[in-house]
């Protein structure tokens, strides 16, 4: 099964595939490992990856020179709709690579607000002198954002993060033992960057199973609110383990007769009909093969449409 990694910047990567015995589950994984060479762009110049951001998506700003220059010297700015990468080069041309020198490099940028941008790579010699403007491009962030998808092994859960602090969070490990799965949809953080017809979606957490919950139903939304109403009231002073509503997660837009038409590619809900043990959990789903994979789990139709 095909398992979608992003885009990455030029460079060489280890890629490695670990194949679980899931009849022994103690058991050490069999490992499966090539390299991975992501070749730089043909032209000399300045590039982001991706090359179609989404809002706050994580970039990597690529400097690729004529002049050979020192990755380490690479500097970010960023000020109102423009960012600007300096380096320092070589003035000469040698026949070997210096020691320490590079003619292709990249540094990370934390993700930007949807807009426009101009992107702006200044070079200055190694031995001293007044920095020039060697590349220019412009470019867009989309108002759609990335909602990412996280598997906790422990658990046997999954888990939706939208929010560009909270992604960073779960992939710095400050929750623990959560993980990309691969699997992300569009959607959007703000009402103002949507829409008009896109709608709220309520993010819900229930103690009791440990688990998250997401809907774009208003009725849906409503009735676990007027559940965890009830709930606190008749819990008196014991806490309370339902659903409980934490806030709009991101806006959506919504299924018309369980199908998206134009809108947008579907995003399946199911269910790991768990309630009984005290351990429920959705998972959200675009991926058709992943969505055929999940045995003993209930579809639940289409929760949301994943924006272009």
């Amino acid at each position: 099964m095909p398992v979608p990694i992003g885009v990455f910047a030029p460079g060489e990567y280890s890629l490695e595939a670990r194949l679980h015995d899931t009849d022994h589950p103690g058991s050490s994984p069999i490992v499966a490992a090539t390299k991975l060479i992501v070749s730089a762009p043909w032209d000399w110049g300045a590039y982001i990856v991706p090359l179609e951001p989404r809002a706050f998506e994580d970039l990597e700003l690529v400097i690729h020179s004529a002049a050979y220059f020192d990755p380490k010297s690479l500097r970010l700015a960023v000020t109102g709709d423009t960012v600007r990468v300096d380096f320092d080069y070589l003035g000469t041309a040698p026949e070997a690579v210096p020691a320490g020198m590079t003619r292709i490099a990249s540094i990370p940028l934390r993700g930007l607000a949807p807009g426009a941008y101009r992107f702006e790579a200044w070079g200055r010699l190694i031995a001293g002198g007044e920095a020039g403007r060697f590349f220019l491009r412009d470019f867009s962030v989309s108002a759609v954002s990335n909602v990412v998808e996280y598997y906790h092994e422990g658990l046997d859960h999954y888990f939706m993060a939208a929010g560009p602090d909270e992604i960073a969070l779960l992939d710095a490990a400050g929750q623990g033992g959560w993980k990309r799965t691969g699997q992300r949809f569009g959607a959007w953080l703000k009402a103002v960057d949507a829409p008009l017809n896109a709608h709220a979606v309520c993010r819900f957490y229930a103690a009791g199973p440990n688990s998250h919950f997401y809907t774009g139903d208003e009725r849906e939304c409503q009735q676990l609110r007027d559940l965890e109403r009830d709930g606190r009231a008749n819990a008196g002073a014991k806490p309370f383990l339902g659903w409980a509503f934490e806030g709009i997660a991101f806006w959506a837009l919504m299924p018309q007769f369980d199908q998206c038409l134009a809108a947008g590619v579907p995003v399946y809900r199911t269910y790991n009909n768990r309630a009984a043990q005290g351990d429920s959990n959705h998972r959200f789903i675009v991926d058709a093969q992943v969505r055929g994979s999940m045995a003993g789990w209930f579809e639940e139709g289409v929760a949301f449409c994943s924006a272009h």
